[in-house]
């Protein structure tokens, strides 16, 4: 067997086991997909989101509830992202309902002042974020899957429980 088949092997010997309730295969696992579960969160909140450490936690107990309904389709790390994405989302929802927000759009003049490639890909990231508050929850997730995950557009199907054209066409619905 090559190492990323007896690699395979150990984790779906640590993901029966942990859905069998042992707290160190719990533990291990936890520990295998909580960095994967940080970025995703981030990815999607921001990096210096007041709620970054609670949406983490949050995704993570999500991830743990959600293990006995795996079905084993895709890899425990695709698993931990879309319920990490979800989560993110749901969080940011919340923001939202909380906090005014910024205006959507960065003036045009402004964009063409800046020559710094990592603002302008800083202010681009900051709008797919604000993106978020204003799509549909489902056509949310298929915008952080696709663009933020690099999920190809079947695997982004498949996730969000839809058919490729579907998603072709726009047609995910929340």
């Amino acid at each position: 067997a090559s190492l990323d088949e007896a690699a395979a092997q150990q984790q779906d010997a640590l993901l029966a086991a942990a859905i069998a309730g042992d707290p160190t295969a719990l533990r291990g696992l936890l520990r295998a997909v909580s960095p994967e579960i940080a970025r995703v969160v981030s990815a999607i909140l921001g990096p210096r989101d007041m709620g970054l450490e609670d949406a983490v936690q949050e995704a993570l107990l999500a991830f743990v509830h959600a293990l006995p309904s795996f079905r084993k389709d895709c890899s425990t790390r695709r698993f931990a992202n879309r319920i990490a994405a979800r989560t993110a989302l749901s969080a940011r929802r919340r923001h939202r309902a909380r906090s005014a927000r910024d205006t959507l759009l960065v003036p045009q003049e402004e964009q063409h002042r800046d020559g710094d490639r990592a603002e302008l890909e800083r202010r681009r990231r900051a709008f797919v974020r604000r993106m978020f508050d204003l799509l549909p929850e489902a056509q949310g997730q298929v915008l952080a899957l696709r663009f933020l995950l690099g999920y190809s557009l079947e695997e982004t199907a498949l996730a969000v429980d839809a058919r490729k054209t579907q998603l072709l066409a726009g047609e995910v619905k929340a």
